[in-house]
């Protein structure tokens, strides 16, 4: 845990906060895409922001936040002020590169305050490559942040869509989709499922793609989630899931020791055999029919459809 000092606070859109930190003792250079943990004291836990790296930018870190007044950490977020300290940990870096091949497309795919990782993986593309198309998908033009440096950067090569520009498909925004081409994208669970249905019926593999998802995935119908018993076959233990508990956290208070990383349903690290029961899918890993062969579930999003789940564990 490190201490950062805040040098400039500013409001760039509706409920967008950036705050630019800087360390005294050490000059901290993360990689495209990287996040910092921001301790936030009422809760005493984390909460993980994304670095906003503009070329421009050296020795401070800057972060867009978006805030919600009833969140106690947007509240904590709003209560700083320039010249205080605020405890941060990192960088971590869960997004890969992937850099497209000499005759394949780069594209960049922001929704909302999703650009933030994105600034610096499209513009350190850019810098290597030299093509890149971004696209920015934002309520309206007061709430793309950042859209006048990036027309500066990329030109032409970005696309800004709102509610008031013309409608376009994503037929017409990706095209015919090679093996040579890569994708990042980066932006709310409606956003990344439409390009991931898409990419699949064109059969572009996922591997291709480089994703984050900024809002964790939840109930399709906003209902309570039901409580469901656990069987954990190898370690002999029976347990119950709780509305309000992921299996993970479930699995962790049983006593078990499951792996995991980015606990949102992207890394595919904390994966676990099922060996019986029906899964509600959340995760962004498989595809349509992996999810339909029912053998994997990833806990940290991902719940039982029934009243039982027995996993391999």
């Amino acid at each position: 845990m490190s201490l950062y000092q805040i040098s400039c606070i500013r409001d760039i859109g509706q409920s967008i906060r950036e705050i630019t930190v800087y360390n005294q003792e050490a000059v901290v250079n993360p990689s495209p895409g990287a996040h910092f943990k921001w301790y936030i004291p009422e809760l005493c836990s984390w909460r993980h922001y994304s670095c906003v790296l503009l070329p421009s930018q050296e020795k401070e870190l800057t972060f867009a936040m978006k805030l919600n007044p009833e969140s106690p950490s947007s509240q904590y977020l709003m209560s700083l002020r320039e010249g205080e300290y605020v405890e941060m940990e990192g960088p971590f870096n869960h997004f890969p590169e992937k850099i497209a091949s000499k005759n394949g497309r780069n594209i960049v795919i922001a929704g909302g305050i999703g650009i933030t990782p994105l600034v610096g993986i499209a513009c350190h593309i850019n810098k290597s490559a030299g093509n890149v198309d971004f696209h920015y998908f934002s309520t309206n033009m007061q709430q793309a942040i950042y859209a006048p440096e990036l027309a500066e950067l990329f030109g032409e090569r970005l696309f800004l869509h709102t509610k008031d520009s013309p409608s376009i498909s994503l037929s017409k925004l990706l095209g015919k989709l090679t093996l040579s081409d890569r994708i990042h994208l980066c932006g709310p669970p409606r956003l990344l499922k439409a390009v991931f249905e898409y990419c699949d019926n064109e059969q572009f593999p996922r591997n291709n793609i480089a994703f984050e998802l900024f809002t964790p995935s939840s109930s399709s119908k906003g209902e309570k989630e039901p409580s469901y018993e656990v069987e954990a076959v190898q370690s002999g233990i029976i347990f119950r899931v709780l509305p309000d508990q992921t299996l993970l956290d479930a699995l962790e208070k049983a006593g078990l020791d499951p792996l995991y990383d980015c606990r949102r349903g992207e890394c595919g690290l904390c994966a676990l055999q099922v060996i019986e029961g029906e899964i509600d899918h959340r995760d962004f890993i498989m595809t349509k029919q992996e999810a339909e062969l029912g053998q994997v579930i990833y806990p940290c999003v991902s719940r039982a459809k029934g009243m039982r789940l027995k996993l391999e564990i």
